[in-house]
């Protein structure tokens, strides 16, 4: 819980921009050149004026063009493992995304470094923390998936929604990896033998998701969404149906989400075409045989005089 402190310490303060001024920016502009040529006789004149309108003009247009957003590491220290963790908690990896401001040319928005200019709007930021071993739970390691948005004092729920999803992604992508490539050698990205499937089935098992509980948090509006657009579900849900998910595996603290497979799967299918992360995650889910044979079977009763 800890963690969170750190999460929602976060701010910014965005630009809203006006895609209806589009089409009159474009008229203003036709509008102008016509009227500077038909009422202004000198030449030098008639560049200048241009010119400013050309500005004018630019300048609106760039507040129209589509931002970009991407996710990168946090900053050294960002998660301080004093202020921010529980005794044996260790933290994985700490991300951030970001979006460039509304009022830069998307073209121009990367150095000579290849990075992205200073001038950008801060969405969201997650870290994975590893709990404790468990000494009489030696099944699984549990990684929490801590998420928070910032505080956006106008708009941007779309775009900070883009970038909450792309900071799960990299938490998500990361986790799966990770327990992937500490199993024994033999493992394929592209095709998984049966030694394997345990690997993968785990892995989704010990992720546990915190993303707050409705879209009515304002710390955590843009990551619940993201959790629901990618397949997540509550964990206390999931162990109440037919799963690959038991509370033994949780010393029974039921807090949080994990993957529902049942949604997810065609989820993650479909955003592969647009996102490359999601392409890389959905390759390495298991496919339906192999989670039928780890699902647990429940039934529930239901009493009609309810």
């Amino acid at each position: 819980m800890l963690i969170w402190q750190r999460l929602l310490s976060v701010r910014s303060n965005p630009v809203v921009s006006h895609p209806r001024r589009l089409i009159c920016v474009r008229w203003m502009a036709v509008l102008c050149t016509v009227a500077c040529w038909l009422h202004v006789g000198a030449e030098g004149l008639v560049l200048r004026v241009m010119m400013q309108t050309h500005a004018r003009i630019q300048t609106l247009l760039l507040q129209n063009a589509q931002p970009i957003v991407w996710v990168e590491d946090a900053e050294d220290g960002f998660v301080d493992p004093e202020e921010n963790l529980e005794p044996g908690e260790i933290c994985l990896k700490s991300v951030k995304a970001f979006a460039t401001n509304p009022a830069d040319d998307p073209t121009n928005s990367i150095n000579s470094n290849g990075d992205y200019n200073n001038n950008q709007r801060f969405l969201c930021a997650g870290a994975l923390v590893q709990r404790p071993a468990d000494v009489d739970n030696t099944m699984l390691i549990i990684c929490d998936a801590w998420m928070a948005d910032a505080i956006l004092n106008e708009g941007g729920p779309n775009l900070q929604l883009q970038g909450a999803i792309q900071v799960l992604d990299e938490l998500f992508l990361s986790h799966l990896e990770g327990h992937i490539i500490n199993q024994p050698p033999g493992f394929s990205r592209n095709s998984r033998t049966t030694e394997d499937d345990p690997a993968v089935v785990a892995a989704l098992r010990s992720f546990v998701l915190h993303c707050g509980d409705s879209v009515d948090n304002q710390w955590t509006c843009a990551s619940f969404m993201a959790g629901q657009a990618r397949g997540f579900a509550p964990l206390k849900d999931m162990v109440r149906t037919s799963s690959i998910y038991s509370s033994n595996f949780y010393d029974h603290n039921l807090d949080g989400f994990v993957f529902d497979y049942s949604k997810g799967m065609e989820l993650y299918r479909s955003a592969a075409t647009t996102s490359e992360t999601a392409d890389r995650i959905h390759r390495l889910l298991p496919n339906k045989e192999t989670l039928q044979r780890y699902t647990t079977k429940r039934f529930t009763i239901v009493d009609d005089n309810l």
